[in-house]
């Protein structure tokens, strides 16, 4: 029944489409849902390759689906390809909607957890600090974002050795969630078990407690 679906939207749109486009991509999200990978990687790719042909190679519609890939080749284990995706899908973010765009600063923390995931900070670190920047123009100081880009950052810091600057970070983004969330939040705990391993590991076993 979604095959013959698909089959009458591209008799309606013509198969070079970008509204087209869109149906392959609304039928990929089932696909995926229901576990089947391939399938929906292959209807990501097909509405990939419409929205270059019919709105150029860096438009937003194509970097939407690029970082779907990248999020499908991410959670089969297949790194490698997801990071090549993000980078892609960055450049057309940046160069489609600029650098200040809430969707560029999502695809620089994704593809900064990736380099961060294989221990290269120093490719992480740049990502994390440009996302970081966009999110608090765009949402201010107080928004969990920018409170995921903060604790990032704070990551990158204490893998670098620099743990009075991740402290920093952890407790910028601590102050963050707690206003946000409240105190019984996953995210609360993530911040708290961050700035604890730090204290531990500057011998403070008080704070760390």
């Amino acid at each position: 029944k979604l095959r013959r679906s698909l089959t009458i939207l591209e008799k309606g749109f013509g198969p070079e489409h970008p509204d087209f486009a869109k149906s392959l991509g609304l039928m990929a999200e089932v696909f995926a849902i229901r576990g089947h990978v391939e399938a929906a990687e292959s209807f990501l790719n097909q509405a990939l390759e419409i929205f270059k042909n019919t709105l150029g190679q860096a438009n937003a519609e194509a970097a939407a689906v690029l970082e779907r890939l990248a999020s499908l080749h991410a959670a089969t284990g297949k790194k490698g390809k997801a990071e090549i995706l993000l980078q892609e899908a960055l450049t057309c973010y940046s160069a489609a909607l600029g650098a200040d765009d809430p969707a560029t600063a999502v695809v620089q923390n994704d593809l900064g957890e990736i380099y961060l995931d294989s221990s290269r900070q120093e490719l992480a670190l740049p990502l994390f600090a440009a996302s970081l920047a966009t999110r608090e123009k765009i949402f201010g100081k107080n928004h969990p974002a920018v409170a995921q880009s903060l604790n990032n950052l704070g990551v990158v810091y204490s893998l670098r050795g620099e743990k009075t600057l991740a402290l920093k970070q952890h407790g910028k983004a601590l102050a963050i969630r707690e206003k946000v969330f409240g105190m019984t939040h996953p995210a609360i705990t993530q911040s708290l078990e961050n700035m604890a391993a730090l204290h531990q590991a500057q011998g403070k076993r008080e704070k760390a407690e």
